[in-house]
């Protein structure tokens, strides 16, 4: 018995061990204070105001906060320069691919989405090639959104956006926990999750199989 439990020991441990280092590499955001812990540096509002609030939070100490303005619009921005990142990230195939991903949370009312629209430029100026949307949320809790877009061939900057909308004219909404980074590294970490699992399965199925065979061996014996 004893035995039996060494063996399968072993076989756990080396699977273990066999596991690439690089599915438990975490992601790595160059979007500029997504969490707002201490204020919304980075951040500008094109309408609304934006400030960092306490109540509620995804997580941490602080979230963004936008009011809308009087037309029942409200937005924060940030643009990101993605030339020193681009010659780095992989590309999925032939293409480089980029995720906006955060917490967004409702007043109940105001539809409340994310957007991104890439830029010819560094800093979000020059050949505009075009933008989407998440779909609308008016949850008042926290809900994850994700948008992921293939980087257009010469874009060189990335302007994110977290946007309000209500038809009332006035409203509140918050976002928290904002990442921007290469999908390909998510894409290789995901997949790296699923060989994982399946080395585990197989591993687990193996070791049964070992033991059933000792078990019989020592009662033939």
């Amino acid at each position: 018995m004893k035995r039996r439990w060494l063996v399968c020991s072993v076989l756990l441990l080396s699977l273990a061990l066999a596991l690439p280092a690089s599915t438990q590499t975490p992601t790595h955001s160059v979007l500029q204070n997504g969490g707002f812990e201490v204020d919304t540096s980075g951040w500008g509002a094109w309408n609304g105001t934006l400030t960092r609030t306490t109540t509620p939070v995804n997580s941490g100490s602080g979230a963004a906060q936008v009011t809308l303005d009087g037309i029942g619009v409200g937005n924060a921005t940030q643009c990101i320069d993605l030339s020193p990142y681009l010659a780095t990230w992989p590309p999925d195939g032939s293409t480089k691919y980029l995720t906006f991903s955060g917490y967004l949370h409702s007043d109940g009312m105001t539809e409340v989405n994310l957007s991104y629209d890439f830029w010819g430029n560094t800093d979000c100026t020059g050949t505009d090639y075009g933008f989407d949307v998440t779909s609308h949320i008016t949850a008042a809790s926290w809900q994850l959104h994700t948008i992921t877009a293939a980087i257009p061939a010469g874009a060189q900057s990335v302007r994110v956006f977290f946007v309000g909308l209500n038809s009332m004219g006035s409203g509140t909404f918050y976002a928290d926990d904002l990442a921007v980074y290469s999908s390909t590294v998510t894409a290789v970490q995901t997949r790296g999750m699923a060989a994982r699992s399946g080395l585990w399965a197989a591993g687990l199925v193996g070791v049964a199989a070992v033991g059933i065979g000792l078990g019989r061996r020592k009662n033939a014996a």
